[in-house]
């Protein structure tokens, strides 16, 4: 019997699915009464580079991934070289018989192998958009996980009937076939069971988007920058449904001062970006504090100075926020540390900021920001829109 909680990596090249391949299986948990934890790791890349998603799953929440894995999903040659210290005891791993080969001197003793021909019955770019569907069809086989939950996961994802049937045939054949080959690794250690409990699998970056629609946000801009972009991504593609306007501006510089003119005009704006976009604002901050404009700002950390390390997380940037722009003037800085505090102190950040007519910033970093983790539905019956002074025309 495994332990608890269970973890799984899916590794491979990008763009093979690899981040598709986790999601779904904890979604898949999520919705039958389990709890997971999400990790993505990526590398500085515009195209190429080994991705990995972490999955850990347990039947109570989990508030960060395990290290040690249980099940490993291989799709590369470096999928497999890089996490054989991560390995734990009676590990299984999964491979592309074709592409992976492995190092038997530095399997820890326990783990077994299984190789599987999961790329062999794909060509040219098939291969890469629905490997993640063979890989999580063995999986199912091998670790004894629902391969109908998959299923049910995959008719709610995929909108193109034609792709839809493709990927589930694809899970379907990856199934039979490890079943064929080998024999169950073990019985996946927690219960699948609806406990009725609404839950969402959402990430700290989604929780705080979430908190300014519920805040009353009206306006937001930005320009992308990892790990702060999928705030405005998520306002992007929602806000229009809440009456939200979204801005890409040409650089950081114009974004914020978008937004200090939207606070201006007494409407609720916020930006996102990471260290090097708020150093670009770090002028215009001083601006909305001498102008007592309230101005909400999302700096979402990464690794090293200058424009740093896009795709890996750092905690270093409070010194540097709490002191930005030239002369002294009051500022509020919340550093949410959950998914849940993300959402309330978002919420509770708008209206400080409006009752003490000041700039307020949320610092994150980039593990908060990206992790994806299974939550109860937010309980905001408490919360309540407090806007400050205002001027009424009438």
């Amino acid at each position: 019997m495994w332990r608890k909680p269970f973890t799984v990596m899916f590794g491979g090249p990008a763009g093979y699915g690899i981040m598709s391949a986790g999601t779904m299986i904890a979604k898949a948990g999520g919705r039958n009464g389990l709890w997971a934890f999400v990790v993505n790791e990526y590398p500085s890349l515009i195209k190429g580079g080994l991705n990995t998603c972490t999955v850990s799953f347990d039947d109570k929440p989990v508030k960060a991934h395990e290290e040690r894995l249980d099940f490993l999903g291989a799709l590369s040659q470096e999928a497999l070289d890089q996490n054989y210290e991560k390995l734990g005891h009676e590990a299984a791993i999964l491979y592309d018989s074709d592409t992976v080969e492995p190092n038997l001197a530095r399997i820890p003793a326990g783990v077994k192998l299984y190789p599987v021909k999961l790329l062999g019955s794909l060509a040219g770019e098939a291969a890469k958009v629905m490997a993640n569907s063979a890989m999580v069809g063995a999986f199912c086989a091998l670790a004894a996980f629902p391969l109908e939950i998959i299923a049910s996961i995959m008719k709610s994802e995929f909108k193109k009937e034609s792709v839809l049937q493709q990927n589930l045939s694809l899970l379907q054949q990856a199934f039979d076939q490890t079943k064929q080959q080998f024999v169950e690794h073990k019985a996946f250690p927690l219960a699948f069971q609806c406990d009725g409990k609404k839950k969402m699998l959402l990430n700290g970056n989604d929780a705080i988007a979430m908190a300014a629609i519920k805040a009353g946000v009206k306006f937001a801009a930005g320009y992308p920058m990892t790990p702060g972009s999928s705030v405005l991504t998520y306002l992007a593609d929602h806000g229009a449904e809440y009456g939200l306007v979204f801005k890409q501006a040409e650089d950081e510089i114009a974004a914020v001062n978008m937004l200090i003119g939207a606070g201006f005009a007494g409407v609720r704006a916020i930006g996102s970006t990471s260290g090097g976009g708020f150093a670009l604002m770090t002028e215009a901050l001083g601006f909305a504090a001498l102008g007592e404009v309230p101005l909400v700002i999302v700096e979402a950390q990464r690794g090293g100075p200058s424009t740093g390390l896009p795709t890996r997380t750092a905690q270093a940037d409070l010194n540097f926020v709490a002191y930005a722009s030239q002369g002294e003037f009051p500022r509020i800085i919340v550093a949410p540390g959950d998914i849940e505090e993300c959402f309330v102190e978002t919420f509770r950040l708008f209206n400080l900021v409006e009752k003490y007519q000041v700039p307020g910033i949320i610092l994150t970093d980039k593990y908060l920001a990206d992790s994806t983790v299974t939550h109860l539905y937010f309980d905001d019956q408490n919360l309540r829109i407090e806007r400050g002074k205002l001027v009424d025309e009438a």
